[in-house]
């Protein structure tokens, strides 16, 4: 039996990375593969639970975070007394050299490390002690690495450089986010939306980078007689600091804060989705967003690595007035039509590749190349 080890360094709380991994360890565990997966993070979250579903078996660690030497010393042992074939590990910079690094002494053959964005979470933050320290990684992340996956090529590009690497594409089970009317119906009627009120929702990680503020300046901005509302899905470091603006700026009973959810089901009670993001790896709820049938407003700097298939994509500029411009013209569809338009955006996107359905025989497939390859080195 192969065994096989993953790692998201940022732990397996409800964003972008965890609901990746889920999807493609769906029917991954099996007679041949044993699968284990690294979770530091203590706060409540959904994953865990699924990943158990698919067979595989959750190793809880200390923070890597707040007990560094303790989480190192934690997956050192794990590898160790594993006997792993392959290490995944999952983040977005080159600080994933430092599972690397305790991989290789643990003497794990295949190494792969998975790029999920174009910048360091937290921002572009940098000082000279700080770029030393980045620039020593980046040499050690490249050295100790034997395989290179990304989500998208921009991702692959910025942690990778000149490294060959494959993208494995974020996908989704595109027939849970098809338009559902029924379900609009009942979420719209559990938070007691009208069917009248323009429903502007937004799916992510409540923090900088998803820029969640931007949103409730919009609201803010937008006609006080307009029948609106702002629906944010998620949690993060930066939701009480959301709140507190919200308050500030008096349209807290126009914002509401949904804290996590199924965004499979309040896709389908949206009437626009808006993703305001600074910068992005690759965006999984802007896939999700057509394959539900709602017209999208993005933000212009990730145009060039998000995936659109429907001309209900608009990329504006971060400028408040110019997307209250585009909500003053925007028009609900009836939902024959936002069916016709959900069907369509769900087979495009199967053509693309984006379907969960294969995900785990396509990364089986790569896993045994990666140590095929490795094989003929020796």
């Amino acid at each position: 039996m192969r065994k096989l080890l993953i790692i998201p360094i940022h732990g397996l709380g409800l964003g972008g990375i965890g609901t990746h991994i889920c999807r493609y360890m769906d029917g991954f565990a099996d007679a041949e593969w044993s699968v284990d997966v690294i979770n530091d993070d203590a706060r409540p979250s959904p994953l865990p639970a699924v990943l158990r579903q698919s067979g595989c078996h959750i190793l809880d660690v200390s923070s890597r975070r707040k007990q560094f030497w303790a989480y190192m010393t934690d997956i050192y042992w794990i590898m160790k007394s594993g006997n792993y074939c392959l290490v995944h590990i999952h983040g977005s910079s080159e600080t994933m050299a430092l599972e690397l690094a305790a991989a290789r002494v643990a003497k794990i053959p295949v190494r792969v490390a998975h790029s999920h964005n174009i910048m360091a979470v937290g921002g572009n933050r940098s000082n000279i002690a700080r770029k030393i320290a980045r620039g020593i990684l980046r040499a050690a992340y490249l050295r100790l690495l034997t395989d290179a996956f990304a989500c998208s090529r921009g991702a692959g590009e910025w942690l990778n450089g000149g490294r060959r690497f494959s993208v494995l594409p974020n996908c989704i089970d595109l027939d849970r986010f098809r338009f559902c009317p029924g379900m609009r119906k009942s979420v719209r009627e559990r938070h007691e939306a009208a069917d009248s009120t323009l429903v502007i929702g937004h799916v992510g990680h409540q923090s900088f980078q998803k820029n969640q503020g931007f949103l409730i300046d919009l609201a803010a901005a937008l006609p006080k007689e307009a029948d609106f509302e702002v629906w944010l899905l998620g949690q993060g470091d930066m939701t009480r600091s959301f709140r507190e603006r919200a308050r500030d700026l008096g349209v807290e009973d126009r914002v509401r804060f949904l804290g996590v959810g199924d965004a499979a089901e309040y896709l389908q009670a949206f009437d626009l989705f808006a993703l305001p993001s600074r910068f992005e790896g690759f965006c999984t709820a802007l896939l999700e967003a057509q394959a539900a049938g709602l017209m999208c407003l993005a933000h212009s700097a990730v145009e060039t690595v998000t995936v659109t298939v429907t001309v209900t994509v608009t990329y504006l500029p971060l400028r408040v007035k110019d997307w209250a411009r585009e909500i003053a013209d925007f028009q609900v569809l009836p939902d024959r039509d936002r069916a016709s338009r959900s069907g369509a955006a769900v087979g495009a996107l199967a053509a693309k590749g984006y379907d969960a359905g294969g995900a785990a025989l396509k990364l089986k497939r790569l896993y045994r190349e990666m140590e095929h390859d490795q094989k003929r080195k020796r």
